[in-house]
């Protein structure tokens, strides 16, 4: 850490200087932002994983990067006996490439017919050499070139692996939350009638010191829960056919990985976020805890207690009015078709504020969405929102309620739509754009702060509301006047291979992912955008009417 000493010892190094230092901090601070706007290695229990998508790479290319070593020595051990001690090869002979499989591997392929043959085109970030020597050789016209893919993935949106590219979500919530008066350690302490939620799948992540049962399991968790009168554990509901398909994938989650959970006294496995990437496994284990916590074992600790138990789509209510037996009754307003514990935790605060005595909701999540939803439905619900948030000595209770004072209502709901469009857990961030520079945008111009905090609120965009995104994707990418991205596209690719007296170079090359996506694919990503937050903003809803997904 910095010091706060200000004296400088002449003797002294200058990387111990108190300015090297700040600059060392700021550095280490850049690589804990990469790790959680990706994946964290360490915290990757078993096989490897791609740092950029997260997902677990398959078996014969992870064996062959673990044996890369015991390879090399057997390669250096053969090329010594048969060139340099038997001779039995000509010692300048040139050696065999060794085929090995690594993360390249993984890049996208498709396969297209040309002339009856079968082509396979690998994503590959750089071939503009390659394009513009076609195009003065052959009078290819590179901007109409530039209007399409040109790769099997669009890298300004996605991996070469063909998932979408991650950015770090929480940008927007610290930029929103500078000022340390907005923060309260042990807020609802100190108020009563306070109404706590919590985001069952979060907490269950959370757990450290697993026991070795499911029933020592099933006790932790629910001492882990706030020590208040009344909590809602709210929970994720698992469907098929889902937008999180792709966040689940590169989660690792894998039906390989299913535990057939008997009882209490089942025993846990040893690696216990391996067994929660599982869908099937998070399921067991959520109807598990609610049979245990609905027995009779638990009735004295909840006595004077209330827990609204979610799992999938209904809704229990557990309580004691003895030491002896608990009751167990469905909460039939509670009932709810929504998928995410995200927006079904706002379903739960619209319920908890129209209760009588309630004063205060907290809400005990990571996901900036959650901070985001709370945000916009500031005002619908009506109390005071207190967001809890971090873990260890970053734990803190945000009033979101004085935030939402500060902003306009029209910049709560913009807020939302930017987030999705932006890059979330269901949609892609721009390559090398982050949030803030569209925040600012936001804060700047009224047009786009109109048109995202309308974002989602029906099912299709018009032509008109494309244009507007489509422009302010060229802003993102400095390009403020410009209001089409295949044309900020050709002017990237003039601007960088610029030559003398107007030729073009080819001296090197440009990185896909650095350039905005063609109009194609753009309008692809504002439609998944657009339908994320459309969930969103239905988060009120017990059953949303939303469309079936489509890709």
């Amino acid at each position: 850490m910095i010091s706060n000493n200000n004296c400088i010892d002449i003797d002294t190094h200058k990387e111990l200087s108190l300015a090297e230092k700040r600059q060392s901090e700021k550095r280490v601070q850049k690589i804990l932002q990469a790790f959680s706007a990706f994946i964290n290695p360490f915290e990757v229990e078993d096989g490897l994983v791609s740092l950029a998508s997260g997902i677990k790479v398959q078996e014969d290319v992870a064996d062959d990067l673990l044996a890369v070593e015991k390879t090399g020595k057997r390669l250096f051990e053969s090329f010594v006996e048969d060139r340099l001690k038997e001779k039995t090869v000509e010692f300048h002979k040139p050696l065999e490439r060794n085929k090995t499989k690594t993360f390249a591997s993984l890049r996208k392929v498709v396969t297209v017919k040309k002339d009856m043959n079968v082509v396979k085109i690998k994503a590959q970030r750089n071939l503009f050499g390659q394009l513009l020597v076609l195009s003065q050789e052959h009078s290819v016209d590179l901007q109409k070139v530039l209007q399409y893919p040109l790769t099997p993935t669009p890298w300004s949106l996605a991996s070469s692996d063909g998932l979408p590219l991650k950015t770090n979500k929480a940008t927007l919530l610290h930029k929103l939350t500078p000022d340390n008066s907005l923060m309260f350690e042990d807020y609802a302490k100190t108020k009563t009638n306070t109404v706590y939620i919590v985001d069952g799948n979060a907490l269950l992540q959370t757990l450290s010191a697993i026991p070795n049962t499911f029933g020592e399991v099933a006790k932790l968790t629910f001492s882990s829960l706030p020590q208040a009168a009344c909590v809602h554990f709210v929970t994720d509901t698992y469907i098929e056919d889902s937008i999180k398909g792709c966040e689940r994938l590169r989660r690792g989650s894998s039906e390989d990985n299913a535990y057939l959970l008997r009882g209490s006294e089942t025993t846990v496995p040893r690696r216990w976020k391996s067994f929660l990437s599982c869908v099937d496994n998070k399921r067991s284990l959520i109807r598990f805890l609610l049979k245990e916590w609905e027995s009779n074992e638990y009735a004295k600790k909840l006595r004077n207690k209330e827990i609204f138990f979610v799992c999938e789509e209904r809704c229990t209510l557990l309580y004691s009015d003895t030491d002896e037996f608990t009751t167990a009754v469905p909460c039939l307003d509670l009932y709810s078709s929504q998928e995410e514990a995200d927006t079904r935790i706002i379903l739960h605060c619209q319920y908890a504020s129209r209760q009588p005595n309630c004063e205060t909701i907290v809400v005990r999540s990571p996901d900036t969405e959650v901070f985001l939803l709370f945000l916009s439905f500031s005002e619908t619900i009506g109390k005071t929102l207190i967001f809890y948030t971090g873990c260890g000595n970053n734990r803190r209770q945000i009033n979101v309620s004085q935030i939402a004072k500060t902003l306009s209502k029209q910049m709560c709901d913009a807020l939302l739509g930017v987030h999705a469009f932006t890059g979330c857990d269901t949609t892609s961030c721009f390559g090398g754009q982050g949030k803030l520079k569209a925040l600012k945008f936001l804060q700047k111009e009224e047009d786009p702060r109109i048109l995202f905090s309308r974002f989602g609120t029906s099912a299709a965009v018009s032509s008109n509301d494309c244009l507007v995104l489509e422009s302010f994707v060229c802003k993102l990418y400095g390009k403020t006047s410009c209001t089409s991205v295949n044309k900020v596209r050709y002017d990237i690719v003039r601007q960088r291979f610029k030559g003398k007296k107007g030729t073009i170079s080819c001296s090197g090359g440009i990185d896909l992912c650095q350039m905005p996506p063609c109009s194609q694919v753009l309008s692809l990503h504002i439609s998944r955008a657009n339908f994320q937050t459309l969930i969103w903003r239905n988060a009120v809803c017990q059953n949303p009417s939303i469309p079936k997904t489509r890709g």
